[in-house]
C-alpha cells in the first residue's frame, strides 16, 4: 500500500466522512413526521461512544460543571457566525411573495395556492386536494410586514432550534485551541452509550421543560463544499408564522401540511458546515423551538480532562467543581515524550 492510500484510510478513520455523507444523503430525503422516518434518520447515524465537550475556564463553565449542566445555543449566538452552512436566495424569495401580494389581493384561495405550487412544495397533488376541501374563499392577508423579514430571514431560519457541540476525540488539537482557550481549558467527556448519566426525564418537573422531547440522541454534522439552500424553508416558515387565525382555524390539514414538509429543514439547516471544518469532527444534540432563556440537559461526565496550559490553582476549582458533580475520573493532557503528540493521563495534584 502506498503512503497516499494509507493517509486517506487514516484520514477516514479520524474523519469517518464517508459515513457522516451517508447519514446525510438519509437525512436529505426524509419528510414528514411518520415514526417509520424519524426511525430511519436515526438509525442512519454512525455510532459514537463518546462526547467530548471542549470549555474555556471562567465561573459559568465551572456552574455547569458542578451541576451537570449543558446549555443549548441558537446560531445566532455561535461564536462562528458561519457556523451553519446555508443560504436563502432573497431575490427568489422576495418574487414568490410578489406574487403572492398580488393574488391576495382580492384572488381565491385556490388560485393563491396555484401559485405557491411553483415554489417546490413537495406532493403539491396532495396539498391541491386539502385546499379542495377547505371552507374559506377569500384570504385577507397584510404582507407589509413580511417584506420587512425577508430582510432578516437567516435570523428567522436559525432561530427554530437549539444545539449542543461535541467531538469524539479529547486529543482534537484543533478543538483545545479553538474552543478550550489554547489548551488553558478543559474538556467533559461523557459515555453516549450509558443512560444512567443522562439525568433528563427522571423528575415529574421535567415534562415542563422546553426540551421534554430530549434524548440522547447526538446527530453528525457533515462537512461540504456545497451549502445548503434553505429557500423554500424561508418561505415556509414565513407562511406559518403571518397566515392569519382564520386560515389555520377553517385550514388545519394545509397548516398540517405545511409543518410536515419542513420537519428535517432545521436538522438539515443545522447539521452542515463548510468542508474547512471537518477536522472539528463534530456532533450536536438538538433541541427545536423557542424558549425563553436557554433550555439545557443534565448529564453527569465520565471524566474531565485538565488542559496542558491551566494554573494550578485553575486545576483544583476544576477538580472540586468536578468532585461536587459525582465526577471521579479527573484527567491531565500531556505531550508524550515517546511520541511529541498530545495524550492524557490521570491527573496527580501538586499538593499531595
Amino acid at each position: 500500500m502506498d503512503n497516499e492510500s494509507y493517509e486517506e484510510i487514516e484520514r477516514e478513520a479520524v474523519l469517518g466522512s464517508k459515513k457522516r455523507r451517508e447519514f446525510w444523503d438519509t437525512l436529505s430525503r426524509a419528510r414528514g413526521f411518520s415514526k417509520e422516518v424519524r426511525d430511519t434518520v436515526l438509525q442512519a447515524r454512525p455510532r459514537v461512544n463518546r462526547l467530548c465537550r471542549f470549555r474555556t475556564f471562567g465561573p459559568g463553565s465551572l456552574e455547569q460543571l458542578r451541576t451537570n449542566t449543558l446549555l443549548f445555543s441558537s446560531p445566532p449566538y455561535y461564536d462562528d457566525p458561519l457556523d451553519t452552512y446555508f443560504y436563502v436566495d432573497k431575490k427568489a424569495l422576495q418574487i414568490q411573495f410578489n406574487l403572492i401580494i398580488d393574488a391576495f389581493r382580492g384572488h381565491p384561495l385556490k388560485e393563491i395556492i396555484a401559485l405557491l405550487g411553483q415554489f417546490g412544495i413537495p406532493d403539491f397533488n396532495k396539498l391541491r386536494d386539502i385546499i379542495g376541501r377547505a371552507e374559506i374563499e377569500e384570504l385577507p392577508f397584510q404582507f407589509d410586514q413580511l417584506n420587512s423579514q425577508i430582510d432578516d430571514i437567516r435570523r428567522i431560519v436559525q432561530n427554530v432550534g437549539y444545539s449542543l457541540c461535541f467531538c469524539d476525540d479529547p486529543l482534537n488539537e484543533v478543538l483545545w485551541l479553538k474552543y478550550a482557550d489554547n489548551h488553558k481549558g478543559f474538556v467533559q467527556i461523557y459515555d453516549a452509550n450509558c443512560s444512567i448519566r443522562f439525568l433528563c426525564g427522571q423528575k415529574n418537573s421535567c415534562g415542563l421543560c422546553a426540551n421534554d422531547d430530549s434524548s440522547l440522541a447526538p446527530f453528525p454534522i457533515y462537512y461540504s463544499n456545497e451549502g445548503y439552500d434553505a429557500t423554500r424553508y424561508a418561505l415556509a416558515l414565513l407562511l406559518l408564522r403571518e397566515l392569519p387565525a382564520n386560515v389555520k382555524v377553517s385550514c388545519p390539514e394545509f397548516i398540517k401540511y405545511l409543518k410536515e414538509s419542513i420537519r428535517w429543514e432545521f436538522e438539515r439547516v443545522t447539521l452542515l458546515k463548510r468542508k474547512q471544518h471537518e477536522y472539528d469532527c463534530e456532533w450536536r444534540l438538538l433541541c427545536r423551538g423557542s424558549a425563553e432563556g436557554r433550555p439545557s440537559i443534565q448529564m453527569v461526565p465520565s471524566s474531565v480532562v485538565l488542559g496542558l496550559h491551566m494554573k494550578e490553582a485553575e486545576k483544583r476549582s476544576v477538580v472540586d467543581a468536578a468532585k461536587s458533580a459525582g465526577i471521579k475520573e479527573i484527567l491531565q493532557a500531556h505531550i508524550d515524550e515517546g511520541t511529541g503528540k498530545l495524550a492524557i493521563r490521570s491527573y496527580q495534584s501538586t499538593e499531595e
